[in-house]
């Protein structure tokens, strides 16, 4: 992982990403643990009457609690073929239904986790259950050798190859190489870092190998990090481009918010009617006394377009709670009050750029409520 630069820089956030998916697999295979067990109960205990162990440990029961010499009990293979095709079938619904058109499994939502699709869309049936192939497949071998806990522990080892392997082949290190075709993966809701940010570039993942030599002479930002004494020398220069945007973004507005609190505040008939801001004539502070409150509002200069765009994403970001970013390209698809929103689609508001299936969800749900 720590290969190239990108991946080494983002290691917490993938950290972050990946522990929240480990425990989130955890509680769905005890969920469909608890499902599978319930299901073939009957006919392994009762139609096939075989040991009710190997429900849980498979072939290991018969180890625990040996019945090959007791009359009537149907051998372990027996009982083993029913479970693999009922865990099978189980795991496959319960994949293929909760991780697809926007839903969740019980598992992710409580980790808050979402899985979308390259474009900030939802990944279709279909999609769902080729992302899941991988884990169906290693379920099954697991369930048919040592029942449950064998399924369980296979899914997980499957899981954890998929997610390691192929790294220069996929969009986003976040991503199972199982994912790549379906260009699916898994985020944390209203994730700060969008798909493909945490990826090699394109001319690299075409490579076999990924190169870590940078040469320090070279004019343009390096795409990868110095190593050796290079590193510590020039650390900034090597910074993915998106991290450099969102500091200078953050320096730039907390600048803005000490200029705002230095300044005198305008009265809010002011900014709405005159379009032009606070009063600058050359003095520390401005005088309101100056302003001609007699004058009518006819007489008043018109509201400037400028002024009202920059009103309505105002509101837009306070009502939906968002950034501007997001409040600009609601206004620029057209919508000038938060009621409008409550007839709106996610998928056109996903369109926005930064804009993923719960972040619309949100603002739908925030203009219904009005």
């Amino acid at each position: 992982m720590a290969k190239h630069s990108v991946l080494e820089y983002y290691k917490d956030d993938l950290k972050e990403n990946w522990v929240r998916r480990a425990i989130a697999m955890s509680i769905d295979s005890a969920l469909i643990g608890l499902v599978i067990t319930v299901i073939s109960f009957i006919p392994i205990v009762g139609l096939i009457n075989s040991n009710p162990l190997s429900i849980v440990i498979g072939f290991l029961a018969e180890a625990i609690m040996p019945t090959t010499s007791m009359i009537g009990i149907a051998p372990i293979w027996q009982a083993m073929i029913p479970y693999t095709i009922i865990a099978v079938i189980v795991s496959s619904i319960y994949f293929t239904v909760l991780e697809s058109d926007g839903r969740r499994t019980p598992g992710k939502k409580m980790m808050h986790l979402e899985i979308s699709k390259g474009g900030n869309s939802y990944p279709k049936p279909t999609e769902a259950l080729v992302r899941n192939l991988t884990k169906l497949i290693a379920g099954g071998v697991g369930a048919f050798i040592f029942g449950f806990f064998g399924w369980a522990l296979f899914v997980g080892i499957a899981s954890l190859i998929d997610l390691k392997v192929g790294v220069d082949r996929k969009e986003d290190a976040r991503q199972r190489l199982s994912e790549v075709s379906q260009r699916t993966w898994v985020g944390i809701e209203e994730d700060a870092l969008p798909f493909g940010t945490i990826a090699i570039p394109e001319e690299e993942r075409k490579k076999k190998e990924v190169k870590a030599e940078v040469k320090p002479e070279s004019k343009k930002a390096p795409d990868l990090l110095p190593s050796g004494k290079d590193k510590e020398e020039k650390p900034k220069e090597a910074l993915p481009p998106i991290k450099e945007k969102v500091e200078e973004k953050e320096e730039a507005s907390g600048e803005e918010e000490m200029e705002v609190e230095k300044e005198e505040k305008v009265p809010f008939w002011k900014r709405w009617f005159s379009g032009k801001g606070p009063v600058d004539d050359g003095s520390e502070e401005s005088s309101v006394e100056d302003v001609d409150t007699d004058r009518h509002v006819e007489d008043l200069p018109p509201v400037s377009e400028d002024t009202e765009r920059d009103d309505i994403i105002l509101h837009f970001m306070y009502d939906f709670d968002i950034s501007e970013e997001r409040a600009k390209g609601i206004y620029e698809m057209g919508y000038r009050k938060k009621k409008d929103l409550a007839d709106a689609i996610p998928r056109d508001l996903m369109m926005i750029e930064g804009v993923n299936p719960t972040v619309a969800k949100k603002i739908i749900q925030k203009a219904v409520e009005e």
